[in-house]
């Protein structure tokens, strides 16, 4: 489901846009049918899917048929068809766990390194990462949804004269929404929202598309110098890509927990060879599901992921997490990095003593622990579990797995 999510998404899209524009030429049920499907299934599979559902209710509003009270009726009605599967999946998230979301709203705007990413990210659409006029393409950036939103205030004015808006222009109305969604999202609800190329596919699809379409009304000579111009771009960037993003992916923390470091961690290779029945706990579940298709229980976070706050319900999944390791043999692999940030973690010491924790051995990406009564399990000296502050080559699973027998 997570493989076909941002084609999905990117699909739902690109139905969406054209539908609208469809409607606004030459309205009918059809093509309204279709419109909301889109914008529902996009809605349900990336949180920025419901971009796409308002930016069409907003455009019935503003460019269709009909005075004002039936431009907004109609709107409404769409936007409610399209958002309802979204609506309905949140109450059953309220009945089912007592909470819509885990995101509260907040106040966390995005720093300079945040923004400095979106740039970089931008420019490795059309070259290398990380070019030094990261900052000027930011400029460029702000100053072209700048302009967008300029534009689309005027064209609110002018919606009634001027008729219903061009692909090219509902694009830039689509790409400035998005943007804006994204970053405000960033800025109330999700402290831990990247802005990478992933998050912003959407505005690259949506400009292709708006570059394309304005090209096709072109004179046939310059059609021909415009379609030359973006083909070289396209192959551009595909060059550059292969180039050198994707040798260089495996090593690089983009790859997330697909990376080279990862499937090489001594500690996974130390859990894949425990016993099935050992509970295995870790700040790190979703590596050690991919690598070794075990499920861990998740340690409980000391802030919160999304605000960046104090983790409000520690103490409540803590418990939790004890009643469910009550009478189980398990161990604890808490990683450094487990996440891409560079600041290496700390175990708390509340959640050391709450859980009985005891060291059992050191490799050079984690602790291995063992919990409550397991540790009685572990009776005999830990010189041969060698605790080693520099990754073994060999790790000592044997001699550990001794001590759960």
């Amino acid at each position: 489901a997570r493989l076909l999510s941002e084609p999905l998404a990117l699909l739902s899209l690109a139905v969406v846009l054209a539908a609208t524009h469809s409607y606004l030429a030459r309205p009918r049920g059809r093509t309204v049918a279709v419109l909301v499907v889109a914008a529902a299934v996009g809605g349900l599979t990336r949180f920025p899917g419901v971009v796409p559902a308002v930016c069409a209710a907003l455009a019935i509003a503003m460019w269709s048929t009909g005075d004002v009270r039936r431009r907004l009726t109609r709107a409404g009605v769409v936007l409610a068809a399209a958002l309802l599967p979204l609506g309905a999946w949140l109450m059953r998230n309220a009945v089912v766990s007592g909470q819509a979301s885990d995101r509260r709203v907040g106040l966390h705007p995005p720093g300079a390194a945040v923004w400095r990413q979106a740039a970089d990210k931008t420019l490795a659409w059309v070259g290398p990462h990380h070019l030094p006029w990261a900052t000027v393409t930011l400029l460029v950036v702000v100053a072209l949804l700048l302009w967008a939103a300029r534009a689309s205030w005027q064209a609110r004015h002018l919606a009634l004269a001027a008729g219903p808006p061009s692909l090219p222009a509902l694009c830039v109305m689509f790409a400035a929404a998005y943007a804006l969604f994204v970053v405000a999202v960033r800025s109330l609800l999700d402290n831990n929202l990247s802005f990478g190329s992933r998050m912003f596919l959407p505005v690259l699809l949506l400009a292709t598309i708006a570059v394309t379409s304005a090209a096709a009304t072109l004179p046939s000579w310059r059609r021909a110098w415009v379609g030359a111009l973006c083909t070289g771009v396209l192959v551009w960037s595909a060059v550059v890509l292969v180039a050198t993003n994707i040798p260089r992916f495996p090593r690089s923390i983009s790859a997330g927990y697909a990376a080279s470091a990862w499937r090489a961690s001594p500690t996974i290779a130390f859990l894949a060879k425990l016993d099935r029945d050992v509970a295995i706990v870790s700040n790190a579940p979703d590596p050690i599901w991919l690598h070794i298709r075990r499920t861990p229980l998740f340690l409980p976070l000391g802030r919160d992921l999304f605000s960046g706050g104090p983790n409000q319900h520690y103490d409540e999944q803590l418990s939790a997490l004890q009643r469910a390791l009550r009478g189980q043999r398990a161990i604890v692999a808490f990683f450094d990095h487990p996440t891409r940030s560079p600041k290496q973690r700390v175990l708390g010491v509340k959640l050391r003593n709450a859980l009985g924790l005891t060291p059992l051995a050191r490799y050079r990406d984690a602790t291995v622990y063992s919990v409550g009564a397991a540790s009685a399990v572990v009776s005999r000296p830990l010189q041969d579990a060698r605790w080693a502050p520099i990754n073994p080559p060999k790790p000592p699973v044997r001699a550990i797995l001794e001590r759960f027998d």
